[in-house]
């Protein structure tokens, strides 16, 4: 079974960087008007910067195999939903695993 099959469109996305770091931001197509937008979280979101700036301090510096093992490990959102046939990610039971972190 392939890493990334909850989430394919990323895994497309980003593959191509393969062990490097990414140096492109994420993009979507929106079909409406024919142009990429760069999802951006806003300026006011003080929980969620603070979020990412944490993930970001504390991990940047691993390799990508380090970070695969850590969130692909016995216990782990992802661990515990590769079983299930949707292989659905509930909200919840990320946010209650990384709290619980």
């Amino acid at each position: 079974m392939a890493l990334w099959t909850s989430n394919p469109q990323l895994c497309h996305e980003f593959k191509r960087f393969g062990p490097a770091p990414i140096h492109k931001w994420s993009a979507n197509f929106d079909y409406q008007t024919g142009q990429f937008k760069i999802p951006l979280v806003s300026k006011d979101d003080q929980i969620a910067l603070r979020a990412l700036d944490f993930t970001w301090n504390h991990y940047e510096w691993l390799p990508a195999h380090v970070l695969v093992e850590l969130t692909h490990a016995e216990g782990t959102p992802w661990r515990i939903t590769l079983d299930r046939t949707d292989q659905v990610i509930e909200d919840d039971l990320i946010q209650n695993h990384y709290r619980n972190l």
